[in-house]
């Protein structure tokens, strides 16, 4: 019957158990000045979000929850308890996490000026709404992308993949393809014998002062590090060639008896 009456009223009072001094977080949305940016992707952001509503309209976890008792020895309660959700009390430091968390995300993806806001509208009952106000800015594309080759062979090898570059030239600017970069050029320097180079050994200097919300990408090249009797020695990446190969035969002990 329309969900038992929304479970009693949502059994009553959604604050239930929620402590005096404390809040329950009713609502959480997120308002963007630019429709470009992705209001999803900034949702995985959020530290801490409402309980879960049925259509939008009702916590039925919450209000499964409310209807257990005090005594968590009978096991009724204590299955109301399991299958339901406990009410999510707010907590403003982790608004201000989920904050700095958008802005990072804005940032990786290009928008080096974003600022978030954040309002808290405090309601009756120990009820609490929050909302983010996004203010994207102007979104920096790549203006550049190179590498100064010093002469090795690793760097002859890494020039001539830059044909095949994921950073193209009025793209807009993205760690995440930063880092995809990075993952393909390894993947080319060990497919070419260099074993030891990995992701740490490239890095990126990046210049956003170069005017038009624009960039220029440099990447650079570490060389290889390695520690003989507590002292740090910088060498050139080296090619590893195969040695010795070896056959493991997976044959039955009785074929040899």
């Amino acid at each position: 019957i329309i969900l038992m009456a929304a479970l009693l009223l949502q059994a009553c009072s959604s604050v239930k158990y929620v402590p005096e001094d404390e809040h329950l977080l009713r609502k959480t949305t997120i308002k963007v000045d630019n429709p470009q940016v992705s209001k999803s992707n900034l949702r995985t952001q959020l530290r801490q979000t409402p309980n879960h509503r049925f259509m939008g309209l009702i916590s039925l976890e919450l209000g499964l929850y409310n209807l257990s008792g005090q005594d968590t020895l009978k096991w009724v309660n204590r299955i109301l308890r399991k299958v339901g959700e406990a009410p999510v009390i707010y907590d403003q430091s982790q608004s201000y996490r989920s904050l700095r968390a958008m802005e990072q995300s804005l940032f990786n993806q290009g928008y080096f000026n974003a600022e978030v806001s954040l309002k808290e509208d405090f309601m009756p009952e120990r009820k609490v709404k929050t909302r983010y106000d996004v203010k994207a800015g102007d979104l920096y594309k790549v203006k550049s992308y190179e590498f100064n080759s010093q002469g090795s062979s690793l760097d002859s090898l890494l020039q001539a993949s830059m044909k095949q570059s994921l950073i193209k030239k009025g793209k807009a600017f993205s760690s995440e393809e930063l880092n995809n970069e990075r993952s393909r050029l390894v993947s080319v320097a060990r497919n070419q014998g260099y074993y030891a180079i990995n992701r740490d050994h490239l890095g990126y200097l990046v210049d956003s002062t170069v005017g038009n919300h624009q960039v220029d990408i440099d990447l650079q090249l570490k060389p290889y590090t390695r520690i003989v009797t507590d002292e740090v020695r910088y060498e050139e990446h080296h090619v590893y060639s195969i040695g010795d190969v070896y056959f493991l035969l997976d044959v039955p002990t009785s074929a040899f008896s």
